[in-house]
């Protein structure tokens, strides 16, 4: 654990097991990578140590080190021969996880030591979703420029898009874009990019998905549009840029619920007025909840509305008086 090179070159010489592993499976060569003593390690591999061996997880030196980013250990180790593109139990490669720390000058030793830089793990997820995923600018810049599938999905079927914009990490959402990556591919409950980053309220990577063009009106399994997500969620911002961009207020679900149904049950006044304005219609179906419901809201919110905004606007004031069958408390 401390590097100390006389002590280990003393017990080699000794004859210690350079191979010996302890109850994690961890040898000596293992230990001086993670901990990036270089020149412990060169006297190791000297010695002859395995340069492949695994801990119990299956992780090697060379992920250890990939991990940690220390580039000369890694340099040191291709060069003796590791091999780049084992995994570990979890299918997770070096390269993998270097990216997912943002150890980009590590990933650019792996690449050019012959990398698989789409392989995936258990799951699938590649070394440009894992950076995607966690926001590792400079990684997913040069995984695009090496020439990475950008549009790969993991077997849930998420994309490193999908990964970025749900995570918030507008940069890498730019990058992916501008690499041109697919916008609208949904993943296997029919999740695309905009809908995920909709229902989180996350409005700059909603904005800069419409100004690239994604389809705002593609719905998942269950009928829900971007729309629907963000009122869902009571995502005010991300209501009006989409409206503001025509998305659909009409499409119902699977349950003939619209984005207006949606927001009436969730008893947000703020969205209902913004797609009331901006002329979402009671479908036939739901005509009767969404007007008792909304108010029911506005009566026990503002007192015919006066109280939240001074003066009603014109769609919700034709609202305020309750219908003559309708019997609220």
């Amino acid at each position: 654990m401390q590097g100390h090179i006389e002590v280990v070159r003393l017990l080699l010489e000794a004859g210690a097991d350079k191979n010996l592993a302890g109850k994690n499976g961890w040898t000596a060569l293992m230990v001086a990578s993670s901990q990036g003593h270089v020149e412990v390690l060169q006297l190791l591999l000297e010695a002859g140590a395995d340069k492949n061996s695994a801990g119990n997880n299956g992780v090697t030196a060379l992920m250890m080190a990939s991990v940690q980013g220390h580039v000369d250990v890694v340099r040191l180790l291709l060069e003796a021969g590791a091999d780049k593109s084992v995994a570990g139990t979890n299918g997770v490669t070096a390269l993998t996880m270097a990216s997912d720390q943002g150890n980009v000058e590590v990933a650019r030793l792996l690449l050019e030591a012959g990398a698989d830089i789409n392989l995936g793990s258990n799951v699938g997820l590649t070394a440009l979703m894992t950076a995607s995923g966690q926001g590792r600018v400079e990684v997913v810049r040069f995984l695009l420029e090496a020439g990475a599938d950008k549009n790969l999905a993991s077997h849930n079927g998420s994309t490193a898009l999908m990964l970025a914009s749900l995570q918030g990490h507008v940069e890498a959402v730019q990058l992916l874009v501008e690499a041109r990556a697919n916008t609208n591919l949904p993943d296997n409950h029919g999740l695309t990019a905009l809908t995920m980053a909709s229902g989180q309220g996350l409005v700059a990577v909603v904005r800069l998905l419409l100004e690239a063009g994604v389809d705002k009106d593609l719905v998942s399994n269950n009928g829900f549009t971007a729309l629907m997500f963000a009122c869902g969620s009571s995502q005010a911002e991300v209501v009006r840029v989409l409206l503001e961009a025509r998305a659909d207020t009409s499409v119902a679900d699977n349950n003939g619920f619209t984005a207006l149904s949606i927001a009436s049950g969730q008893g947000n006044l703020e969205v209902a007025r913004l797609l009331l304005e901006a002329g979402a219609q009671d479908p036939a179906g739901s005509k009767h909840f969404i007007a008792l419901t909304l108010r029911k809201v506005i009566l026990k919110s503002c007192f015919y509305c006066r109280s939240l905004w001074g003066e009603c606007s014109k769609p919700i004031a034709s609202m305020c008086s309750p219908p003559r069958d309708a019997n609220i408390h």
